[in-house]
């Protein structure tokens, strides 16, 4: 997938914070999988026009929501095949 990690951070709670920039082709995509591991994320639109978004990984799933992220900026989805 693409998308590129802007800032990175640790809140208060132990939450992890990652800011992403994430074309415009790719953000369904990508919601529909955070929107899958329930209790994971949180995540929302910061500018839609700058195509930021902001990830809050509770501090319980942190490591895997790592590995997770890392898979899917290696994986490309199959390509959209319109009839």
């Amino acid at each position: 997938m693409k998308f590129n990690i802007i800032s990175r951070k640790t809140l208060q709670d132990s939450t992890l914070e990652l800011v992403l920039f994430t074309p415009k082709e790719e953000v369904i995509t990508l919601g529909y999988i955070l929107e899958s591991f329930e209790g994971w994320f949180n995540y929302s639109t910061i500018d839609s026009k700058k195509q930021l978004f902001r990830i809050r990984v509770m501090q319980d799933f942190t490591s895997q929501a790592e590995e997770l992220m890392t898979f899917l900026k290696s994986w490309s989805p199959p390509a959209k095949n319109f009839y």
